[in-house]
């Protein structure tokens, strides 16, 4: 069965989200200010990000920290749990490279002749 679930663009939802960030803002009571010194971010940064446009991740995670709003970046932030997996068969699970290291070339002997070998004008 296909999947019938249609998404709206990034750029409609990058709006939406900046929308949604920024009421929130405002109904924790802090100001841009307050916001730009507990989070990190710039106010120019800040401002592109209540306007929707594209920001790097870290910048949205500290944004949201600042925000105290734990329940979303622990949503987007699983922890990475690894099983308990004995050492011996740790290392015996790894495959083997067939690649190897490239060695540095030695030095080659310089040589005293000069480079260039053309006549030499006499002053």
């Amino acid at each position: 069965m296909k999947n019938t679930t249609r998404w709206a663009p990034v750029s409609e939802q990058l709006v939406a989200m900046g929308e949604r960030l920024n009421q929130l803002r405002i109904l924790q009571g802090k100001t841009n200010e307050e916001l730009e010194l507990s989070s990190g971010v710039g106010r120019a940064t800040l401002s592109r990000l209540w306007a929707g446009k594209p920001v790097k991740s870290d910048t949205l995670l500290s944004v949201l920290a600042a925000l105290h709003e734990w329940g979303v970046v622990d949503q987007l932030i699983a922890p990475v749990v690894k099983p308990a997996v004995p050492l011996e068969a740790e290392e015996s699970e790894k495959p083997l490279s067939s690649r190897q290291r490239v060695r540095k070339r030695k030095a080659s002997k310089v040589s005293s002749a000069p480079l260039y070998r053309g006549r030499r004008s006499r002053n």
